[in-house]
């Protein structure tokens, strides 16, 4: 037996990616086809980069430098001499 609550919740979830990207769509400069936009976004997942630039002028966006996240340890005794 089908939970209707299983059911709901399947409706709605499985389009959200859909629509998030058809926005994206919606929103660029560039005119990119949905198919194209979404290849692009997965091939730039791991980059830093300024989405609306990177939306509107895909070929022309720098990727950004990440920010160093290292803390140091207050140890001074602690760790590899």
């Amino acid at each position: 037996m089908i939970e209707q609550g299983g059911v709901q919740h399947c409706q709605w979830v499985n389009p959200s990616p859909i629509l998030l990207m058809k926005y994206l769509q919606f929103k660029s400069k560039l005119g990119w086809s949905l198919s194209n936009l979404v290849a692009f976004l997965r091939w730039n997942l791991f980059t830093y980069l300024d989405l609306w630039q990177w939306i509107d002028n895909a070929f022309d966006v720098v990727p950004l430098a990440p920010q160093s996240v290292q803390l140091t340890l207050p140890f001074a005794v602690c760790g590899q001499h």
